[in-house]
């Protein structure tokens, strides 16, 4: 009884949490600064606390065959001294985004690999235990494995994931980025539609959750989050 308490109390703190968090945050539909150099040497947010992982990961993308598309800095917050470089797989099905750095004084570093099908519905494979766990959307499913820390597993997780999900759909050879960048627009303009979310500006590029779209992502995402779903 008393286990079953705790993880009710649980579940309602986080949730109650998530949904204050939700209405107040201040997020972007591209949270992505403009392309940077691709030279990772000059990255000024690779230090010793996340150097190991960095090089591995690479390591990793580099026997798997992946290409090098893109270096970006987060754009959403100052404080928020964030790399992410994107990848390709060598049969353009997934595209791997490989983050990390420094947020409010926490270290992040972490892999996000990203699938679609001829649907446009989008898939998630991630150890990165920030991620979004729910769509509120519908438009995507987003597979969790905070314990794989390995690029090559992670990558097979993902692959094997998808064949029990879907049938994935290459990325186009010129506009990978673009396309993706396309996905986020349109499924923040679904969100809206949908009165989840709330633009923030006349250009739609700043966005918060309205309460109901802010419920339903905190209480459903916390309920996979301590399910493990």
């Amino acid at each position: 009884m008393q286990q079953l308490l705790f993880v009710v109390g649980t579940f309602v703190f986080f949730g109650v949490l998530g949904t204050l968090v939700g209405i107040w945050e201040r997020r972007i539909v591209w949270p992505y600064s403009e392309p940077l150099s691709l030279d990772l040497m000059q990255d000024e947010y690779r230090t010793a606390a996340n150097q190991g992982f960095v090089d591995a990961t690479l390591q990793g993308m580099q026997q798997d065959g992946f290409s090098l598309l893109c270096r970006f800095q987060d754009a959403r917050r100052a404080k928020y001294k964030l790399s992410y470089i994107f990848f390709i797989s060598p049969d353009r099905a997934t595209l791997a985004m490989l983050g990390y750095g420094n947020m409010v004084g926490i270290q992040i570093k972490g892999i996000t690999l990203i699938s679609k099908n001829s649907d446009g519905h989008y898939y998630y494979t991630t150890n990165s235990s920030g991620a979004e766990r729910y769509d509120v959307s519908g438009s995507s499913d987003t597979q969790v494995a905070t314990s794989v820390r390995d690029f090559s597993t992670l990558y097979a997780k993902h692959q094997k994931w998808l064949l029990r999900k879907t049938t994935p759909s290459a990325f186009p050879s010129d506009g990978a980025l673009q396309e993706y960048r396309k996905f986020l627009t349109n499924r923040c303009d679904l969100r809206q539609s949908h009165g989840l979310i709330r633009y923030s500006d006349s250009e739609k590029n700043e966005w918060r959750y309205t309460l109901l779209g802010s419920l339903k992502f905190s209480f459903i995402g916390t309920f996979r989050g301590i399910f493990g779903l």
